[in-house]
Order: structure tokens, then sequence, then C-alpha cells
């Protein structure tokens, strides 16, 4: 079971940043056509427009490929009764960490960010990427 959860997280990571990936290359591909017409048609193949699809859906694989490791099952009570939840392992506090603010805390504030991360890997590029 705890492979499932990690399988679903890393297909959620890495479809979310394919569709603005593609988005991009399709934008760049446009923008040739239209401000490039004639030194642009060697460039835009169809052999080209498949490589950096594959490239693209490659380098994405490669750096959501942690996601496989961090997320895990955990099991925690709730209103009196048994739950799993799959989460983030990272973001559960240490026990040793006497500065932590609780578990809600910190997995809803990362929620937040994480929902705007595919749209700043827009902006910004690779870069957010890798060091989020």
């Amino acid at each position: 079971m705890d492979v499932m959860s990690q399988i679903y997280q890393f297909t959620i990571h890495v479809t979310a940043y394919i569709s603005v990936y593609t988005l991009v290359l399709m934008s760049l591909d446009r923008y040739l056509a239209v401000v490039h017409p004639i030194r642009s048609l060697t460039l835009r193949t169809q052999r080209n427009a498949m490589i950096a699809v594959v490239t693209a859906t490659i380098v994405i694989c490669l750096v959501n490929s942690p996601t496989l490791t961090d997320y895990g099952l955990f099991q925690h009570q709730f209103g009196g009764q048994d739950r799993v939840a799959c989460i983030n392992m990272r973001l559960l506090p240490d026990e040793t960490d006497e500065t932590h603010y609780g578990f809600a805390s910190r997995t809803s504030s990362v929620s937040v960010i994480a929902s705007y991360h595919p749209r700043a890997a827009q902006v910004f590029g690779p870069s957010v990427c890798v060091s989020a």
C-alpha cells in the first residue's frame, strides 16, 4: 500500500509539470512560427518536437524522483478512529525537535505553497523545480 501511495504522488507531480512544460514548448513553437516563419522551418519538425517532449518528460521524471521516497503512509487517530494518510514524511516533526508548531500547520502551509509551484515553475523555469 505504501508503494501505491508513492506512485500516486509521483504521478500527480509529474503530470502537473508535464502539462506546464508542454504548454511552454507549444508557445515556443508558435513564437517561432510567427516571428521567424522561414528560418524556423528546419527547427519546427515533427522529429524535433518529439525529441523536445521526450527530453522534457525525462527531465521532469528525474527531478521529481525524490517524491518516490518522500511520501509514505502515516497512521494517526482522529475522532477516536484509526486513520491512514499518504503524506510527505519529511514534513513530520522530529521527536527531539521542541520548536515545531504541529503537524497540521506545517502541512497546510506547504499545501498552499505547493499549489502555486507549477505556476512558479512556468514563470521562473527549471531552477524552481530543482530547488523544491
